[in-house]
């Protein structure tokens, strides 16, 4: 991702020092990241200079992030919701179009862009973890503070090894990457990285063949993924419960998985969420919606009784998925948006497998983190500068398998860091 053609000028610093303040927030209409205060402020100039035109799957989802602002809108009115809920609400959706629009003018479909943009907020969440941390980050410090954010460093290395035909140095950093990230608990990343691995694979096996894709190559390509994802959770879970990865981790093991397995047990938000979409499908609770009812069902799946639920407990509808997350709040018409990101995602992935010029660690690292957050992660502040990031490195990849396909210029004519 770091050699296009292309002199290191001030676009690739700007790109950078934008990711510094991901980990920093304000309180204004809700919690605001310094990221989006400065790629706010920035979108003017963007937009008077921009040399893109808003077309094709980016100009899709502007349109369908501005309709998940006037579902959530409707839902709130529909739901009464209050004025303070309302605002978040709409200005999580605004916010990210801007973001998506922000990114996309930024990067300008530039890998070298791309690699300066992912390595600052690498950087910028590092430093979030230190200066400005989470409430959760005492219990888990590699998992709410610095995991995320190093881990993303060590991929932008892989890159870089990538970019120097190192390929299969690359693809070993990000096992490597995966047996850490198990080995610390963050079970998550350590699935995401190998599934990066897997798909770097894939692509030196793959890459350099017809890039027709049949329903056979997707048929196999979904499998191989799915059981390579199936073999890192087993893996982990002989390792977990026998105490191999340690006496912590075998004890939240034991406490956190039960009859549904490793990937449910720790997420049976997914449950309730389903059970209130099936109730309102079309227009939602509402922002920040409320129901004791729901409640009440979350604490049983965690096998608290109704006398035992904390006082202090919220009665918010739990959702811990973004797709879930919005068609809760905001009916079918807000999902469609993530909807959409997800075909984007299983396109990218299929084009990068088939064609080897276009992937390196970054892109097979935001494409699966992308995805598995769309189902398994809560949509909060932290995760939308992150979020839009790796849908702006989807969508360019998208842009130059067309350009490809045109038969235009090749997409990495030079690939070391030096050439850049």
């Amino acid at each position: 991702m770091t050699g296009r053609a292309a002199p290191v000028g001030p676009g690739v610093l700007l790109c950078f020092l934008v990711g510094l303040p991901a980990g920093l927030d304000v309180e204004l209409i809700g919690r605001l990241l310094g990221i989006e205060i400065a790629l706010f402020a920035l979108l003017p100039f963007l937009l008077l200079r921009r040399r893109l035109r808003f077309e094709g799957p980016m100009r899709t989802l502007i349109i369908l992030a501005l309709l998940w602002c006037l579902a959530q809108f409707i839902s709130d009115i529909i739901n009464q919701s209050s004025i303070e809920n309302m605002a978040r609400g709409v200005a999580r959706a605004v916010m990210t179009a801007v973001l998506l629009s922000a990114f996309f003018l930024l990067i300008k479909h530039s890998f070298l862009n791309a690699f300066a943009a992912f390595v600052g907020l690498g950087v910028g969440l590092i430093l979030g973890g230190y200066f400005n941390p989470l409430i959760y980050v005492e219990a888990d410090p590699w998992k709410f503070a610095y995991g995320t954010g190093a881990t993303m460093l060590m991929i932008a290395v892989a890159t870089l090894l990538w970019d120097l035909r190192w390929r299969g140095s690359a693809i070993m950093l990000c096992l490597l990457l995966c047996g850490l990230n198990l080995l610390l608990g963050f079970r998550s990343m350590g699935g995401i990285t190998f599934v990066a691995a897997l798909l770097l694979a894939l692509s030196m096996l793959l890459g350099r063949r017809s890039r027709r894709l049949s329903l056979m190559r997707v048929a196999t390509l979904c499998g191989v993924l799915v059981l390579g994802g199936a073999g890192v959770i087993e893996l982990y879970a002989q390792a977990a419960e026998r105490g191999i990865l340690g006496e912590h981790e075998q004890e939240k093991f034991l406490m956190q998985v039960g009859e549904r397995g490793v990937l449910l047990s720790g997420r049976r938000e997914a449950l309730v969420s389903l059970q209130a979409i099936m109730d309102r499908p079309l227009f939602g609770h509402g922002s920040w919606a409320t129901n004791e009812d729901y409640a009440i069902q979350f604490w049983g799946l965690l096998g608290v009784d109704v006398d035992n639920i904390p006082p202090d407990a919220d009665d918010l509808i739990p959702t811990h998925s973004y797709l879930f997350g919005a068609w809760v709040e905001g009916g079918v018409f807000a999902a469609f948006f993530w909807m959409y990101v997800l075909v984007l995602i299983g396109r990218a992935a299929m084009i990068v497998v088939y064609n080897s010029g276009l992937i390196d660690p970054i892109t097979a690292f935001v494409l699966p983190s992308l995805g598995w957050a769309i189902f398994f992660s809560p949509y909060g502040f932290v995760d939308r500068p992150t979020s839009t990031f790796g849908i702006v490195v989807a969508v360019m990849v998208l842009h130059w398998h067309g350009r490809v396909r045109t038969q235009e210029p090749p997409l990495r004519p030079t690939t070391s860091p030096s050439a850049a």
